[in-house]
């Protein structure tokens, strides 16, 4: 690209359930993002059956001199028995460097001017130096394909939440002074973050191992009691289960429709938890001004979080799912001297 062209921001919200990115501007303006599961695959043939049965959504990245499958279709790499990685150690596994490589490399960019990135809140600090070490500079894609990365911005993710309500809202000024809480329920963890403007808190944020995962491991546990099915572990099941929260996709089992609502109790309970553990950490709240949720699981913890703050709006936003990778993208844009 021509050097005197508008410097080239990208963002990436890379979660434990899905990678969410984004690719520029459509015509009006708006940010345009893309998102697939975080699952990788060891690559292989992705057309059988002679052109019959339709090629895999997927691209293919390379780290570490081996090839990998990432992108929608995904999972029909793994033959249904791999699991998603849900630890703390998750930024600094191989798994999150093939799914990086992905996302930039769906980018379809030679050069990143600013490369902005989100970190669980827990271990922020201790990655965020990592995170910045890892992705700038030439990163190779997959053997032939490089990008140039000229300088990595990484915020907690709840971060770019935040900066999307504001921006969405026309209040992103006026939130600056103010004492707000985002909540941002994700695949793995519920994460928090207490702040005054974009400067958080640290005693008082934090993240709960109750995210999306923990409602599903306890659906999936009484469904094999009920169904007397043994270990649902599969990695399909749980994805299907997935869906049917995310997309409401319908849930089917031993070839027939199941009805999910059934185990609505066992969620609500976790979600509860959940968010007790968040209230005890932030304290008290008579100093918040304002309560944001965004995340992929916005819609199944906002009762609980109107129940334990009452009196309190909730505020959230269109598509909560990209709301922290919008946020990220309009920080990069306006560190850069962008403002639309």
């Amino acid at each position: 690209m021509k050097r005197n062209q508008a410097p080239v921001v990208r963002a990436i919200d890379l979660g434990y359930g899905r990678v969410k990115y984004t690719t520029g501007r459509d015509a009006g303006g708006g940010f345009l993002c893309g998102a697939f599961p975080s699952i990788t695959g060891r690559a292989g043939s992705k057309r059988l059956g002679g052109g019959f049965f339709a090629e895999r959504k997927t691209i293919t990245v390379k780290f570490n001199n081996l090839d990998y499958e990432v992108g929608e279709d995904a999972i029909l790499a793994t033959g249904g028995y791999a699991t998603r990685m849900l630890d703390m150690h998750y930024v600094r596994s191989d798994t999150y460097q093939v799914l990086m490589r992905g996302a930039i490399k769906m980018m379809n960019v030679d050069v990143i001017d600013v490369l902005v990135l989100g970190s669980p809140v827990v271990n922020f600090n201790e990655v965020r130096d990592y995170l910045r070490s890892q992705f700038v500079g030439r990163i190779n894609l997959d053997g032939a394909k490089t990008v140039d990365v000229r300088r990595v911005i990484v915020l907690p993710q709840p971060l770019g939440g935040y900066a999307w309500f504001g921006k969405e809202n026309n209040v992103y000024e006026r939130i600056r002074t103010q004492m707000n809480l985002i909540a941002d329920p994700g695949y793995f963890t519920l994460d928090w973050m207490v702040s005054r403007g974009t400067n958080f808190i640290p005693e008082r944020s934090g993240s709960h191992p109750g995210g999306m995962s923990a409602i599903i491991r306890a659906i999936t546990r009484e469904i094999a009691i009920k169904e007397n099915s043994g270990n649902l572990d599969s990695l399909f099941v749980w994805d299907n289960i997935d869906r049917y929260f995310y997309a409401g996709e319908p849930f089917t089992f031993k070839g027939r429709d199941y009805d999910l609502s059934r185990h609505v109790q066992a969620a609500k309970a976790l979600i509860d938890n959940t968010v007790d553990a968040l209230a005890a950490k932030v304290g008290g709240v008579h100093d918040i001004e304002r309560i944001i949720l965004v995340g992929g699981g916005a819609k199944h913890y906002a009762s609980a979080l109107r129940d334990r703050f009452s009196g309190f709006s909730i505020h959230t936003v269109e598509n909560p799912e990209f709301a922290n990778v919008q946020g990220f993208q309009y920080v990069g844009e306006e560190l850069c001297g962008r403002s639309g």
